[in-house]
């Protein structure tokens, strides 16, 4: 962990592993600094992002072990710097195979902007361990359109409120925080995507949501939704309910647009 305080914490979960029967392939050392949210998974490739609580060495002990298990490995740096987008989870997040969110400062970012995402892409030949650096400094929007994503924007207010820290727990199905905007809902509608709404309000303030809190441990290859099978209803009004993964209507409140952020300062709500 990047912050001297919560760096304990990796012998906390070293031992929930062992307690698991699971062991970790890899303890980053010396001045490596390596933290999850900077990772997703994305096909054949890896992302890794690289920036305020990641950085170079992390990644290099990553690649030196073959922790990532892929042949691609996409570092994806943040010039930015900022704690409300500490990690790359929290300004891109892969929906499905062809679909993603980007925050739309990112999005519309031009070079020479902060807030302008480049990346690093290293490869290695099947069947070998040492990465080689590829291609350097590409614009990550190009990128990752180059590789036949569909971006879903999400403006500022819902970015405040964490609506890009989603799980995806199944292709073009996610849980994320309640209370986003209708503007932001109908967009994931338009993409056929299925949400979850989870209320989270009391564990947002934590700077982090569903992605954050979530340490995934087995992934299974899925060619069709495995919860297409399940009745996960989709509501097609403003006021939608949440569905449990079998399908059943659980009771909550309807979702309200008013936003709090650290310090309280209100920044949307009607």
């Amino acid at each position: 962990m990047n912050s001297s305080q919560r760096r304990p914490e990796t012998d906390i979960i070293a031992l929930c592993y062992e307690h698991l029967g699971l062991k970790p392939i890899l303890h980053i050392t010396g001045d490596g600094r390596l933290e999850g949210g900077d990772y997703i998974p994305a096909g054949t490739i890896s992302l890794i992002g690289c920036g305020m609580r990641t950085n170079d060495e992390g990644i290099r002990q990553m690649m030196e072990v073959d922790a990532f298990g892929h042949d691609t490995v996409v570092v994806v740096r943040d010039h930015k710097l900022w704690q409300m987008q500490m990690h790359l989870d929290t300004h891109f997040n892969i929906i499905d195979r062809n679909l993603c969110t980007m925050v739309s400062s990112r999005l519309n970012a031009q070079p020479g902007d902060p807030e302008f995402n480049t990346c690093d892409i290293w490869a290695r030949q099947p069947g070998t361990k040492e990465y080689h650096l590829w291609k350097q400094d590409l614009p990550f929007v190009e990128y990752i359109k180059s590789r036949g994503f569909q971006i879903i924007p999400i403006d500022y207010d819902d970015e405040m409120h964490y609506a890009n820290n989603f799980l995806t727990i199944a292709p073009r199905h996610i849980m994320a925080v309640g209370g986003q905007s209708e503007e932001l809902q109908q967009r994931f509608h338009d993409a056929g995507v299925t949400v979850e709404w989870i209320p989270l309000e009391n564990l947002i303030d934590g700077y982090g949501a569903a992605h954050c809190m979530t340490q995934v441990l087995q992934r299974e290859a899925y060619t069709t939704t495995p919860t297409a099978v399940s009745a996960v209803r989709r509501q097609e009004n403003a006021e939608a309910p949440i569905f449990s993964l079998s399908g059943q209507q659980l009771q909550a409140e309807p979702a309200t647009r008013t936003i709090y952020i650290k310090g309280g300062r209100k920044l949307a709500g009607h």
